[in-house]
Parts: C-alpha cells; sequence; structure tokens
C-alpha cells in the first residue's frame, strides 16, 4: 500500500512500533484484520482509552471491493457501542507534505466520508540531541 500510494515506509521502524505496542499497552491495543479467507484485504491498527479509539495506521489491498471502507466503518461503530454514543474517534495526522488527494484520498476522504467533527488538538515533537542526563543527586561540575 505504501509504494501504490508514494509513501515512505521503513519496515524496522513500523515493526518495532507495532510490536511496542503490544507489549506496552495490549490491554488498549487494536489490531483488525479483515480477510476474504484466504488473504488479507485491509486492516486497522488502533488503541481504545476510555471513550476514545485512536486510528493509528491501516491499509487495503488496492482491488478489495470496498472492504476496507467496510472495516472503518465497522470500528467507528465498536467505538460508538462501547461508549453509547459518546465515543471520539481520533484519526489522526495529515501530512500535507506527503498527502496525495489523486492517490486513494487517505484520511481526508475518510474524514469527509463519515461527516467528522474537528477538535482542538496539538502536534508536539520531540528532539533527543545526543548525551547522557545526569543521575539525581550528581553535580554536573567537576
Amino acid at each position: 500500500m505504501y509504494e501504490r500510494k508514494g509513501l515512505k515506509f521503513q519496515r524496522l521502524t513500523a515493526l518495532a512500533s507495532y510490536v511496542g505496542g503490544h507489549v506496552i499497552a495490549p490491554q488498549y491495543r487494536l489490531t483488525v484484520i479483515a480477510m476474504d479467507g484466504r488473504s488479507p484485504q485491509a486492516g486497522f491498527v488502533g488503541y481504545e482509552f476510555g471513550a476514545h479509539t485512536y486510528y493509528v495506521a491501516g491499509g487495503s489491498q488496492s482491488a478489495n471491493n470496498g472492504v476496507a471502507w467496510y472495516l472503518q466503518k465497522l470500528m467507528l461503530h465498536r467505538a460508538w457501542l462501547r461508549t453509547q454514543g459518546q465515543a471520539k474517534f481520533i484519526m489522526g495526522h495529515v501530512d500535507y507534505s506527503t498527502h496525495d488527494e489523486a492517490v486513494g484520498g487517505g484520511l481526508l476522504r475518510s474524514r469527509r466520508s463519515v461527516n467528522v467533527s474537528e477538535y482542538e488538538t496539538s502536534t508536539v515533537i520531540f528532539r533527543y540531541s545526543g548525551g547522557i542526563a545526569p543521575a539525581v543527586g550528581t553535580s554536573l561540575s567537576s
């Protein structure tokens, strides 16, 4: 799917993210794969915390006959039922520098299709510049 949409994909980073999510927070992690009996057609990876469902990643075969859209609607319905209609389904960040509306539409098309409401949020970027922090109770001076 990443190649088809012209997106960069780093297998090692993705693997670490998926495995890490299952190890660190298995009780909140949600991975769903829609099969046609023989092969995977679409997938959804996310987290459920309280009334919130966080869409982390998803993908599908190019010719999936609507299975990807059906899976997304099932996940929205699950969130609705799980919270008696109080759910927030958080669909994630769109990187406009790599987003191509002509190739699949991505999250923007999905957001339009399900008539979303926008909520104010923030993007936080962490950068590590190297070095080792001193242990608690130690001095930086020599």
